[in-house]
């Protein structure tokens, strides 16, 4: 390390060489050991009332590619190549008693070519009888080459400074993580199968390793896809535990053209088989009646429900709500985010309303 993301050669009646064969080999050891970082909190840190406040990640339990430091701006991320990045997380605020009713939330600010723009995550209601976590993942765009960076936001109201949870006893870890992943370069060959491996013969020919080149193309750009609701949608009152589909707007990426705006919005249809992370996330207008929920529905089967929360209170900001599966799916299924409440009238999604991420793990 490093090597380069894979941008392996087409081969036409040549003789093979060893120095030609190199771009593969390095395409297989990029490959193997793609970026991946995991870092937690293990000193408490402060955050100021309504303040969003970049969390500090001083224990790293994963950075293969060794650009995260503990030391100097732990909180961030630094991209070591450019891509696509899947980044998760989840973090705790310390209520005491006397602070229940507010709400707390996480967010991830990608700066991209010195411009920082913040993404949503959870919003949920904690207090001192219960202190919720709040989850979140993005699917965001990085480049090296403009020292683009990402890291995860803590956000509270309760009217004063709470800490952060850092438990990390060797009997109860409660704290705040981060975890980046590279998924996909940013540019690539689509329409490809997914990759099955034929054995080599010999004499080699130009068609054999043409047919190991598009192996490496699909899985450097293997289906990932983030649609958006970026306009108000109602979402109508209902009785748990059934839900509304997403009518989603926008696609910041769909490279194997699994959503289609004209025919089903609601719905991304998988274009090649496989195991897919899927995340959703419902912001809903603030209300302290009844209950949010959002979900993931496969081919318009049972929705599998992630967050069913209590109400944040009217004059806190939005409820956001999250779920996540990782699920094995055949060509042609597809998938539908699911939100609920039942405040007993319609209630409008509020920005930044919904998004959906896709993002082909394997065979």
């Amino acid at each position: 390390m490093p090597y380069p993301v894979p941008n392996p050669r087409t081969w036409g009646a040549e003789f093979v060489t060893p120095p030609k064969l190199r771009d593969l080999g390095d395409s297989i050891a990029f490959l193997r050991q793609k970026p991946l970082f995991q870092g937690y909190q293990a000193t408490a840190q402060a955050v100021p009332d309504q303040t969003y406040v970049p969390v500090n990640m001083d224990v790293e339990t994963l950075d293969n590619w060794a650009v995260h430091s503990t030391k100097d701006n732990p909180s961030r991320y630094p991209v070591p190549v450019d891509g696509w990045y899947l980044v998760m997380g989840h973090l705790f605020v310390d209520y005491t008693a006397g602070s229940s009713g507010f709400s707390h939330s996480i967010s991830f600010r990608a700066t991209q070519n010195g411009s920082a723009t913040d993404y949503r995550g959870e919003t949920r209601p904690g207090g001192s009888t219960h202190q919720p976590g709040v989850y979140g993942a993005e699917l965001l765009q990085l480049s090296k080459s403009t020292s683009d960076y990402v890291e995860m936001l803590a956000w509270q109201n309760t009217g004063t400074t709470r800490n952060l949870v850092a438990d990390v006893s060797s009997s109860n870890i409660k704290s705040s993580v981060m975890s980046v992943a590279w998924v996909a370069s940013l540019t690539g060959t689509t329409g490809l199968a997914v990759p099955s491996p034929a054995a080599w013969t010999s004499p080699l020919t130009s068609a054999q390793l043409n047919a190991y080149r598009d192996h490496v193309r699909f899985l450097t750009y293997p289906p990932i896809a983030r649609l958006a609701l970026n306009s108000g949608q109602g979402i109508p009152t209902q009785a748990w535990p059934n839900g509304t589909p997403i009518q989603f707007d926008a696609a910041t990426v769909d490279n194997y053209a699994g959503w289609n705006a004209g025919v089903n919005p609601t719905r991304y249809s998988f274009a090649r088989s496989g195991v897919y992370y899927l995340y959703g996330m419902y912001s809903c207008a603030s209300n302290a009646t009844g209950t949010r929920g959002v979900g993931l529905r496969i081919n318009g089967g049972t929705t599998v429900w992630g967050c069913h929360d209590m109400p944040c209170t009217a004059t806190a900001p939005a409820h956001r709500v999250a779920a996540s599966r990782t699920v094995r799916v055949t060509a042609g299924d597809y998938v539908e985010l699911m939100a609920f409440q039942s405040s007993g009238a319609t209630r409008n999604t509020q920005g930044p309303h919904a998004v959906l991420i896709v993002v082909w793990k394997g065979a």
